[in-house]
């Protein structure tokens, strides 16, 4: 596959938010069997 110009965004958005179900979605991806990247589970 042939890329052209620059692969990185043009833009970034990030949309403001007052509440996160981080810390919910990595406790069921715990009760899977499932590992998150440590980085995850810092952020929440």
């Amino acid at each position: 596959m042939k890329k052209y110009r620059s692969q990185a965004p043009t833009k970034s958005v990030i949309l403001d938010y007052r509440k996160t179900l981080g810390n919910e979605a990595i406790e069921l991806y715990k009760k899977r069997g499932r590992n998150p990247f440590p980085w995850r589970e810092k952020n929440n």
